[in-house]
């Protein structure tokens, strides 16, 4: 679920925003551990590339905020 969903239309921000909420800490900091070792680059490469404007900024927070990393050491 986490590598984004696309559509017709562009990216779906949802799952991002689904699991950035829905996951402890401890877990995400898993997931961006295996999803680094599986695809090469970090989530917030995943993020840069696939979303834009608002939606990539609250992922960008969340993101940060969950793994206790400012924004900008991402």
């Amino acid at each position: 679920m986490l590598f984004i969903t696309y559509r017709a239309w562009g990216t779906d921000a949802k799952p991002f925003f689904q699991i950035m909420v829905q996951s402890p800490a401890e877990h995400l900091r898993a997931v961006q551990a295996a999803y680094v070792e599986k695809y090469g680059y970090s989530m917030k490469k995943a993020v840069e590339k696939e979303l834009s404007g608002y939606a990539e900024e609250g992922v960008l927070f969340l993101l940060g905020i969950k793994l206790g990393q400012p924004e900008e050491t991402l």
